[in-house]
Protein backbone atom coordinates (compact mmCIF):
# COMPACT_ATOMS: atom_id res chain seq x y z
CA UNK A 1 0.00 0.00 0.00
CA UNK A 2 1.30 3.47 -1.13
CA UNK A 3 2.37 5.52 1.89
CA UNK A 4 -0.43 8.51 1.06
CA UNK A 5 -2.98 5.88 0.71
CA UNK A 6 -2.18 4.17 4.41
CA UNK A 7 -2.26 7.66 6.17
CA UNK A 8 -5.53 8.27 4.51
CA UNK A 9 -7.36 5.49 5.28
CA UNK A 10 -5.75 5.27 8.57
CA UNK A 11 -6.57 8.77 9.05
CA UNK A 12 -10.32 8.31 8.59
CA UNK A 13 -10.48 5.08 10.60
CA UNK A 14 -9.00 6.79 13.77
CA UNK A 15 -11.80 9.90 13.63
CA UNK A 16 -14.62 6.72 13.32
CA UNK A 17 -12.83 4.71 15.88
CA UNK A 18 -12.32 7.85 18.14
CA UNK A 19 -15.89 9.70 17.68
CA UNK A 20 -13.88 12.82 17.56
CA UNK A 21 -15.04 15.41 14.68
CA UNK A 22 -12.63 15.71 11.60
CA UNK A 23 -11.23 18.86 10.12
CA UNK A 24 -13.53 19.03 7.30
CA UNK A 25 -13.23 21.21 4.43
CA UNK A 26 -14.51 24.74 4.14
CA UNK A 27 -16.62 26.60 2.54
CA UNK A 28 -19.25 26.24 -0.01
CA UNK A 29 -22.12 23.59 -0.41
CA UNK A 30 -23.06 19.71 -0.81
CA UNK A 31 -26.26 18.54 -2.57
CA UNK A 32 -27.85 14.90 -1.48
CA UNK A 33 -30.38 13.15 -3.56
CA UNK A 34 -32.38 10.36 -1.64
CA UNK A 35 -35.51 8.30 -2.19
CA UNK A 36 -38.31 9.74 -0.24
CA UNK A 37 -38.34 7.12 2.19
CA UNK A 38 -40.97 4.07 3.47
CA UNK A 39 -40.58 5.52 6.98
CA UNK A 40 -41.45 8.91 7.21
CA UNK A 41 -39.18 10.35 9.88
CA UNK A 42 -36.05 8.75 8.45
CA UNK A 43 -36.04 11.54 6.28
CA UNK A 44 -37.37 14.00 9.12
CA UNK A 45 -33.88 13.00 11.00
CA UNK A 46 -32.12 13.67 7.93
CA UNK A 47 -33.28 17.06 7.49
CA UNK A 48 -32.91 17.43 11.26
CA UNK A 49 -29.24 16.57 10.80
CA UNK A 50 -28.89 19.21 8.07
CA UNK A 51 -27.65 22.42 10.11
CA UNK A 52 -25.58 20.20 12.92
CA UNK A 53 -23.59 18.50 9.21
CA UNK A 54 -23.38 21.73 7.68
CA UNK A 55 -21.99 23.25 11.18
CA UNK A 56 -19.66 20.55 11.13
CA UNK A 57 -18.63 21.29 7.90
CA UNK A 58 -18.28 24.67 7.56
CA UNK A 59 -20.59 24.60 4.44
CA UNK A 60 -24.46 24.30 3.47
CA UNK A 61 -25.76 20.98 3.44
CA UNK A 62 -28.99 20.35 1.42
CA UNK A 63 -30.88 17.04 1.59
CA UNK A 64 -33.20 16.32 -1.39
CA UNK A 65 -36.00 13.61 -1.72
CA UNK A 66 -37.06 12.18 -4.74
CA UNK A 67 -39.26 9.46 -5.75
CA UNK A 68 -37.37 6.39 -5.80
CA UNK A 69 -38.06 5.84 -9.81
CA UNK A 70 -36.67 8.76 -10.33
CA UNK A 71 -33.51 8.50 -9.11
CA UNK A 72 -31.97 6.96 -12.10
CA UNK A 73 -33.13 9.29 -14.28
CA UNK A 74 -31.47 12.22 -12.41
CA UNK A 75 -28.45 10.29 -12.07
CA UNK A 76 -28.21 9.98 -15.99
CA UNK A 77 -29.22 13.61 -16.75
CA UNK A 78 -26.54 14.78 -14.17
CA UNK A 79 -23.56 12.45 -15.87
CA UNK A 80 -24.63 13.63 -19.46
CA UNK A 81 -24.64 17.22 -18.61
CA UNK A 82 -21.67 17.06 -16.19
CA UNK A 83 -24.31 19.44 -13.22
CA UNK A 84 -26.38 18.28 -10.55
CA UNK A 85 -26.36 16.71 -7.44
CA UNK A 86 -22.82 16.24 -6.23
CA UNK A 87 -24.15 12.67 -3.91
CA UNK A 88 -26.94 10.49 -5.19
CA UNK A 89 -28.51 7.56 -3.49
CA UNK A 90 -27.22 4.53 -5.14
CA UNK A 91 -29.71 1.16 -4.84
CA UNK A 92 -28.48 -2.81 -5.66
CA UNK A 93 -25.19 -2.39 -7.99
CA UNK A 94 -26.15 1.17 -9.74
CA UNK A 95 -22.68 2.10 -9.02
CA UNK A 96 -21.53 -0.78 -11.77
CA UNK A 97 -24.09 1.10 -13.95
CA UNK A 98 -22.56 4.77 -13.15
CA UNK A 99 -19.10 3.80 -12.25
CA UNK A 100 -17.32 5.86 -15.25
CA UNK A 101 -19.15 9.05 -13.10
CA UNK A 102 -17.87 8.25 -10.01
CA UNK A 103 -15.79 8.97 -7.58
CA UNK A 104 -13.37 6.18 -5.71
CA UNK A 105 -14.52 6.81 -2.36
CA UNK A 106 -11.99 4.11 -1.00
CA UNK A 107 -10.76 6.16 1.53
CA UNK A 108 -14.10 6.70 3.49
CA UNK A 109 -15.62 2.91 2.86
CA UNK A 110 -12.61 1.31 3.80
CA UNK A 111 -12.53 3.59 7.15
CA UNK A 112 -16.03 3.19 8.00
CA UNK A 113 -15.57 -1.05 7.54
CA UNK A 114 -13.00 -1.50 9.85
CA UNK A 115 -14.63 0.73 12.13
CA UNK A 116 -17.87 -1.08 12.39
CA UNK A 117 -17.22 -4.57 11.92
CA UNK A 118 -16.91 -5.16 7.85
CA UNK A 119 -19.52 -4.59 5.65
CA UNK A 120 -21.60 -7.43 4.61
CA UNK A 121 -20.34 -9.79 1.01
CA UNK A 122 -23.75 -7.98 -0.90
CA UNK A 123 -21.89 -4.59 -0.76
CA UNK A 124 -18.82 -6.25 -3.03
CA UNK A 125 -20.83 -6.56 -5.66
CA UNK A 126 -23.09 -3.45 -5.11
CA UNK A 127 -20.60 -0.91 -4.63
CA UNK A 128 -17.07 -2.02 -5.60
CA UNK A 129 -15.72 -2.33 -9.49
CA UNK A 130 -12.36 -3.30 -10.08
CA UNK A 131 -11.51 -3.35 -6.60
CA UNK A 132 -12.29 0.37 -5.60
CA UNK A 133 -15.41 1.56 -3.72
CA UNK A 134 -16.82 3.94 -6.16
CA UNK A 135 -19.82 4.24 -2.98
CA UNK A 136 -19.90 4.36 0.43
CA UNK A 137 -22.36 1.38 1.55
CA UNK A 138 -24.88 3.21 4.05
CA UNK A 139 -28.11 0.49 4.76
CA UNK A 140 -29.61 -2.16 3.55
CA UNK A 141 -33.65 -2.51 3.18
CA UNK A 142 -34.36 -6.39 4.50
CA UNK A 143 -37.72 -7.99 3.22
CA UNK A 144 -39.95 -10.27 5.26
CA UNK A 145 -43.25 -11.63 4.42
CA UNK A 146 -45.55 -9.60 6.20
CA UNK A 147 -49.09 -11.51 6.86
CA UNK A 148 -52.20 -11.35 9.07
CA UNK A 149 -51.87 -14.01 11.66
CA UNK A 150 -55.66 -13.69 12.36
CA UNK A 151 -56.51 -14.38 8.87
CA UNK A 152 -54.32 -17.28 8.36
CA UNK A 153 -55.68 -18.71 11.42
CA UNK A 154 -58.95 -18.74 10.48
CA UNK A 155 -57.58 -21.49 7.83
CA UNK A 156 -55.91 -23.87 10.21
CA UNK A 157 -52.51 -21.96 9.66
CA UNK A 158 -50.67 -20.57 13.05
CA UNK A 159 -47.42 -20.72 11.06
CA UNK A 160 -46.55 -19.05 7.99
CA UNK A 161 -46.23 -21.89 5.13
CA UNK A 162 -42.38 -22.82 4.24
CA UNK A 163 -42.72 -23.95 0.97
CA UNK A 164 -43.84 -21.77 -2.08
CA UNK A 165 -46.32 -24.49 -2.85
CA UNK A 166 -48.43 -24.65 0.50
CA UNK A 167 -48.28 -20.48 0.67
CA UNK A 168 -49.85 -21.34 -3.01
CA UNK A 169 -52.24 -23.29 -1.00
CA UNK A 170 -53.05 -21.40 1.85
CA UNK A 171 -53.27 -18.33 -1.25
CA UNK A 172 -55.82 -19.79 -2.79
CA UNK A 173 -58.00 -20.34 0.40
CA UNK A 174 -57.67 -16.99 1.47
CA UNK A 175 -58.36 -15.36 -2.36
CA UNK A 176 -61.83 -17.26 -1.81
CA UNK A 177 -62.27 -15.34 1.57
CA UNK A 178 -62.26 -11.94 -0.32
CA UNK A 179 -58.46 -11.97 0.92
CA UNK A 180 -56.09 -12.19 -2.00
CA UNK A 181 -52.21 -12.57 -1.47
CA UNK A 182 -50.34 -9.42 -2.97
CA UNK A 183 -47.42 -11.32 -4.29
CA UNK A 184 -46.42 -13.06 -7.45
CA UNK A 185 -48.20 -17.23 -7.53
CA UNK A 186 -51.45 -15.13 -9.63
CA UNK A 187 -54.49 -16.16 -10.71
CA UNK A 188 -54.48 -18.99 -8.05
CA UNK A 189 -53.86 -16.98 -4.76
CA UNK A 190 -52.93 -12.78 -5.54
CA UNK A 191 -54.65 -9.93 -6.21
CA UNK A 192 -55.06 -10.16 -9.72
CA UNK A 193 -54.70 -5.96 -9.64
CA UNK A 194 -51.13 -6.08 -9.27
CA UNK A 195 -50.15 -5.74 -12.96
CA UNK A 196 -50.51 -1.88 -12.12
CA UNK A 197 -49.02 -1.79 -8.85
CA UNK A 198 -45.99 0.44 -8.12
CA UNK A 199 -43.58 -0.25 -5.14
CA UNK A 200 -45.97 1.49 -2.85
CA UNK A 201 -49.55 0.14 -3.79
CA UNK A 202 -48.94 -3.30 -1.49
CA UNK A 203 -48.26 -1.18 1.61
CA UNK A 204 -52.33 0.60 0.63
CA UNK A 205 -53.19 -2.90 -0.06
CA UNK A 206 -52.30 -4.45 3.29
CA UNK A 207 -53.22 -1.26 5.30
CA UNK A 208 -56.62 -0.98 3.92
CA UNK A 209 -57.50 -4.73 4.38
CA UNK A 210 -57.31 -5.56 0.61
CA UNK A 211 -54.37 -8.07 0.66
CA UNK A 212 -53.72 -11.15 3.67
CA UNK A 213 -49.60 -10.89 3.37
CA UNK A 214 -47.02 -9.46 0.99
CA UNK A 215 -43.35 -9.32 0.91
CA UNK A 216 -41.95 -6.23 1.68
CA UNK A 217 -39.57 -4.14 4.39
CA UNK A 218 -40.87 -3.29 7.53
CA UNK A 219 -42.43 -0.13 6.82
CA UNK A 220 -45.96 -2.07 6.78
CA UNK A 221 -45.60 -3.09 10.42
CA UNK A 222 -43.79 0.23 12.09
CA UNK A 223 -46.15 2.94 9.77
CA UNK A 224 -49.05 0.93 11.12
CA UNK A 225 -47.86 1.24 14.88
CA UNK A 226 -47.07 4.79 14.66
CA UNK A 227 -50.12 5.39 13.09
CA UNK A 228 -52.73 3.18 14.99
CA UNK A 229 -55.83 5.31 15.74
CA UNK A 230 -55.65 5.78 11.90
CA UNK A 231 -54.87 2.19 10.48
CA UNK A 232 -57.10 -0.68 11.43
CA UNK A 233 -58.79 -3.74 10.77
CA UNK A 234 -62.36 -5.08 10.14
CA UNK A 235 -62.73 -4.90 13.54
CA UNK A 236 -61.76 -1.28 14.46
CA UNK A 237 -58.71 -2.53 16.16
CA UNK A 238 -55.03 -1.03 15.38
CA UNK A 239 -54.10 -3.42 12.79
CA UNK A 240 -50.31 -3.42 13.87
CA UNK A 241 -51.45 -5.30 16.62
CA UNK A 242 -52.15 -8.84 14.08
CA UNK A 243 -49.13 -7.93 11.91
CA UNK A 244 -46.01 -11.06 11.96
CA UNK A 245 -43.25 -11.45 9.78
CA UNK A 246 -42.22 -14.08 7.99
CA UNK A 247 -38.13 -14.54 6.66
CA UNK A 248 -37.09 -15.70 4.68
CA UNK A 249 -39.47 -16.42 1.70
CA UNK A 250 -40.57 -19.55 1.64
CA UNK A 251 -38.62 -22.60 -0.38
CA UNK A 252 -38.71 -23.41 -4.28
CA UNK A 253 -37.81 -26.24 -5.79
CA UNK A 254 -34.44 -24.66 -5.64
CA UNK A 255 -34.53 -23.56 -2.02
CA UNK A 256 -34.81 -20.37 -0.23
CA UNK A 257 -33.17 -16.95 -1.98
CA UNK A 258 -33.51 -13.61 -1.15
CA UNK A 259 -32.92 -10.00 -2.88
CA UNK A 260 -32.79 -6.91 -0.45
CA UNK A 261 -32.10 -3.50 -1.27
CA UNK A 262 -28.22 -2.46 -0.87
CA UNK A 263 -28.24 1.29 -0.05
CA UNK A 264 -25.38 3.38 -0.94
CA UNK A 265 -23.69 7.41 -1.52
CA UNK A 266 -21.79 8.10 -4.39
CA UNK A 267 -19.89 11.36 -5.42
CA UNK A 268 -20.44 12.56 -8.38
CA UNK A 269 -16.82 13.07 -10.81
CA UNK A 270 -18.82 16.43 -12.10
CA UNK A 271 -18.72 17.63 -8.60
CA UNK A 272 -17.36 20.46 -7.94
CA UNK A 273 -16.40 19.85 -4.20
CA UNK A 274 -15.89 15.84 -3.93
CA UNK A 275 -14.14 16.39 -1.12
CA UNK A 276 -16.28 17.98 1.02
CA UNK A 277 -19.09 15.38 -0.63
CA UNK A 278 -16.20 12.99 0.71
CA UNK A 279 -16.42 15.01 4.53
CA UNK A 280 -20.37 14.14 4.53
CA UNK A 281 -20.05 10.71 4.19
CA UNK A 282 -17.92 10.44 7.21
CA UNK A 283 -19.51 12.78 9.39
CA UNK A 284 -23.23 10.67 8.66
CA UNK A 285 -21.19 7.57 9.37
CA UNK A 286 -19.83 8.46 12.51
CA UNK A 287 -21.21 6.45 15.18
CA UNK A 288 -23.75 9.08 16.92
CA UNK A 289 -25.17 10.94 14.04
CA UNK A 290 -25.72 6.82 12.08
CA UNK A 291 -26.75 5.89 15.61
CA UNK A 292 -29.87 8.60 15.39
CA UNK A 293 -30.97 7.60 11.74
CA UNK A 294 -30.83 3.96 12.60
CA UNK A 295 -32.83 4.27 15.75
CA UNK A 296 -35.59 5.79 13.70
CA UNK A 297 -36.01 2.87 11.27
CA UNK A 298 -36.64 0.15 13.68
CA UNK A 299 -35.50 -2.30 11.54
CA UNK A 300 -36.43 -1.00 8.37
CA UNK A 301 -33.01 0.10 7.02
CA UNK A 302 -30.64 -2.18 8.76
CA UNK A 303 -26.49 -0.78 8.80
CA UNK A 304 -24.16 -1.55 5.99
CA UNK A 305 -21.92 -2.81 8.34
CA UNK A 306 -22.02 -5.91 10.82
CA UNK A 307 -21.56 -3.74 14.40
CA UNK A 308 -25.10 -2.49 13.84
CA UNK A 309 -26.45 -5.90 14.80
CA UNK A 310 -25.61 -5.53 18.26
CA UNK A 311 -27.21 -1.88 18.75
CA UNK A 312 -29.16 -1.65 21.70
CA UNK A 313 -32.36 -0.81 19.74
CA UNK A 314 -32.58 -4.45 19.17
CA UNK A 315 -33.49 -5.08 22.82
CA UNK A 316 -36.58 -2.81 22.22
CA UNK A 317 -38.01 -3.41 18.88
CA UNK A 318 -41.30 -5.47 18.53
CA UNK A 319 -41.00 -9.19 18.19
CA UNK A 320 -42.12 -9.16 14.46
CA UNK A 321 -39.20 -6.71 14.00
CA UNK A 322 -36.41 -9.11 15.11
CA UNK A 323 -36.41 -11.10 11.51
CA UNK A 324 -34.37 -7.88 9.63
CA UNK A 325 -31.77 -7.88 12.94
CA UNK A 326 -29.46 -9.87 10.62
CA UNK A 327 -31.71 -9.82 7.32
CA UNK A 328 -28.30 -8.33 5.32
CA UNK A 329 -26.64 -11.50 6.14
CA UNK A 330 -28.33 -13.62 3.56
CA UNK A 331 -29.37 -11.44 0.42
CA UNK A 332 -27.46 -11.72 -2.72
CA UNK A 333 -26.83 -9.70 -5.29
CA UNK A 334 -28.42 -8.63 -9.23
CA UNK A 335 -25.88 -11.14 -11.28
CA UNK A 336 -26.25 -13.79 -9.08
CA UNK A 337 -24.51 -16.78 -9.44
CA UNK A 338 -22.57 -14.84 -12.07
CA UNK A 339 -20.98 -11.59 -11.29
CA UNK A 340 -22.33 -8.19 -10.57
CA UNK A 341 -21.66 -6.40 -13.63
CA UNK A 342 -23.25 -3.49 -15.10
CA UNK A 343 -25.47 -5.61 -17.37
CA UNK A 344 -26.53 -7.52 -14.50
CA UNK A 345 -27.64 -4.02 -13.75
CA UNK A 346 -29.00 -2.69 -16.52
CA UNK A 347 -30.96 -6.15 -16.66
CA UNK A 348 -32.53 -5.43 -14.01
CA UNK A 349 -33.36 -1.63 -14.51
CA UNK A 350 -34.92 -2.87 -17.71
CA UNK A 351 -37.53 -4.71 -16.25
CA UNK A 352 -36.51 -8.22 -18.15
CA UNK A 353 -37.14 -10.68 -15.39
CA UNK A 354 -40.52 -8.96 -13.92
CA UNK A 355 -41.97 -8.22 -17.18
CA UNK A 356 -41.10 -11.95 -18.18
CA UNK A 357 -43.23 -12.86 -14.95
CA UNK A 358 -46.25 -10.47 -16.15
CA UNK A 359 -46.10 -11.94 -19.46
CA UNK A 360 -46.69 -15.24 -17.84
CA UNK A 361 -49.35 -13.71 -15.30
CA UNK A 362 -51.69 -12.53 -18.38
CA UNK A 363 -51.64 -15.51 -20.58
CA UNK A 364 -48.08 -15.64 -22.42
CA UNK A 365 -46.79 -19.78 -22.24
CA UNK A 366 -44.53 -19.85 -19.70
CA UNK A 367 -41.94 -21.01 -22.16
CA UNK A 368 -42.67 -18.52 -25.01
CA UNK A 369 -42.15 -15.64 -21.31
CA UNK A 370 -38.69 -17.25 -21.40
CA UNK A 371 -37.92 -17.25 -24.85
CA UNK A 372 -38.40 -13.57 -24.85
CA UNK A 373 -36.40 -12.71 -21.82
CA UNK A 374 -33.73 -14.83 -23.35
CA UNK A 375 -34.10 -12.77 -25.98
CA UNK A 376 -33.87 -9.80 -24.63
CA UNK A 377 -30.99 -10.39 -22.05
CA UNK A 378 -28.91 -11.62 -24.95
CA UNK A 379 -29.54 -8.26 -26.43
CA UNK A 380 -27.90 -6.76 -23.24
CA UNK A 381 -24.91 -9.74 -22.48
CA UNK A 382 -24.04 -10.15 -25.86
CA UNK A 383 -25.06 -7.27 -27.81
Amino acid sequence: MERRTFITLTGVAGILAAHRAPAFAQGSKVHVVRWVDFIPEADVELKRQAPEASKALGAEVQFEFINANDLQPRITAGIQSGSGADIFQMLYNWPQLYANGLVDVSDVAEAVSKAQGGFYEAFDAAAKVGGRWLAVPHSTGGNAVAWRRSWHAEIGLTEFPKTMDAWREAGRKLKAKGRPVGQALWKDACDEGGLAWDDTNNNRAFHAGEISATLNGASIYIVAKRQKDKIKDEKGEPLWQDIEHAAPLPAGPAGEAALYVPFQHAVMKYSKNPKLAKDLLTWMHQKDNYGKWFEVNEGYSVGAAKAWEEHPMWAKVDKPLQVFRRAARKTRMLGYRGPATAKATESYSKYIIVDMYAKAAQGMKAEDAVKWAETELKKIYEG
